[in-house]
């Protein structure tokens, strides 16, 4: 009964068998517990990254000294999608989640997953906030576009939609985005 409890709090059981003594199971130093754990069980996604970045949990107002600041958007009431770039070295997508405001009223925002961008041309850019989906506007979309004197760039080498749910960044298919030039003169 106790191991099939343990199966569903999600422990992940680094041994080959389990003693059991008056109902009691003795659990060794190694077992730990599983992600599943520390949220509700959620389906599994392929992920754009790996979690390893020392971004991730990070808490700020402005970007830490030696970044750049590419931009960003607000996706819904508590998540904002940010380009960060460390000049001479990598371009990154930030998914944060809002925490609170400061005492001037800029946001507070903690880093929940980093995507580190593909290169891209100088022909490219990365555009967010006015991607589609079929032809309906989808503000948790961000991809790389090859710049076009067109409404909309259609050209798209790389996608990814933020999963407000499993706080990720996740690659998706390009077929059916584009997203609005901004520069765009009708």
């Amino acid at each position: 009964m106790q191991l099939k409890f343990m199966r569903q709090l999600g422990f992940l059981l680094l041994f080959s068998s389990l003693t059991i003594v008056g109902g009691n199971a003795q659990i060794p130093a190694k077992a730990i517990p599983s992600r599943s754990m520390l949220s509700p069980a959620k389906p599994e996604t392929k992920l754009a990254q790996a979690e390893t970045s020392p971004y991730i949990g990070l808490i700020y107002s402005e970007v830490p000294e030696g970044l750049i600041s590419g931009g960003g958007a607000v996706i819904d009431q508590w998540h904002r999608i940010h380009v960060v770039e460390q000049p001479g070295k990598a371009m990154y997508l930030w998914l944060g989640e809002l925490l609170r405001y400061d005492q001037v009223g800029q946001p507070v925002t903690q880093v929940l997953d980093v995507l580190e961008l593909p290169p891209f041309s100088k022909s490219q850019r990365i555009a967010f906030r006015f991607c589609r989906l079929n032809g309906k506007v989808d503000r948790a979309i961000a991809a790389i576009v090859k710049m076009t004197e067109t409404e909309y760039y259609t050209q798209i080498s790389h996608a990814w939609r933020v999963n407000t749910q499993t706080g990720k960044i996740e690659v998706m298919s390009t077929q059916g985005v584009d997203c609005k030039n901004q520069g765009w003169k009708s």
